[in-house]
């Protein structure tokens, strides 16, 4: 009797545990679905940081825009919606939005100085800079900040907010008081 109890408790105790594994899973979307899937285990929390792609600015200066570009840009102005990214050790801003971009499927083109150790982006998504005139660009901010140094210069903490925005005014028009491209 005792060996037939056994598995069975064994087969219980396996059986809820993948429960709430399975309950702890949750979904991040935009306005097309989902667009990662995360644990809210709070371990897994603790080792995040949430990204967004954003050209909101291109919306107001479409008559600016390179032949052929206007049709890049979402009708929303937003190229990814916040996403939660999993944090490897030393991670940049640099390595996040590149594991961010190849996830989703979103083109980024960037350009590396050797003599700085750093990367200068060019494009996400095909909209690149001066696409919009000679003050455009991209630019990015972290938990509302304009940096003021290069997305690879920039090591990630759990819980930051990365915002990558296009600029049509060297920053001035997504809240850069610095006006100055990433």
């Amino acid at each position: 009797m005792m060996r037939r109890i056994v598995p069975i408790l064994l087969l219980l105790v396996l059986l809820c545990g993948c429960a709430v594994t399975i309950s702890d899973v949750g979904v991040i979307g935009g306005p097309d679905g989902p667009t990662s899937t995360i644990s809210t285990d709070s371990t897994t929390q603790s080792s995040t940081c949430t990204i967004s792609i954003r050209c909101d600015t291109l919306l107001d200066h479409m008559d600016s825009l390179s032949m052929g570009t206007a049709s890049l840009v979402p009708e929303d102005g937003c190229l990814l919606a916040e996403t939660l990214i999993e944090l490897q050790p030393g991670d940049s801003v640099f390595d996040v939005l590149q594991r961010a971009t190849e996830r989703n499927d979103i083109q980024l083109e960037f350009s590396t100085s050797p003599l700085y150790d750093s990367k200068y982006i060019e494009g996400i998504g095909n909209l690149y800079e001066m696409d919009a005139g000679p003050l455009s660009g991209w630019t990015y901010s972290v938990n509302g900040v304009f940096p003021g140094y290069g997305t690879s210069q920039y090591t990630v903490s759990a819980g930051d907010v990365i915002e990558f925005l296009y600029t049509c005014d060297l920053g001035a028009d997504v809240g850069n008081p610095a006006g100055a491209l990433q």
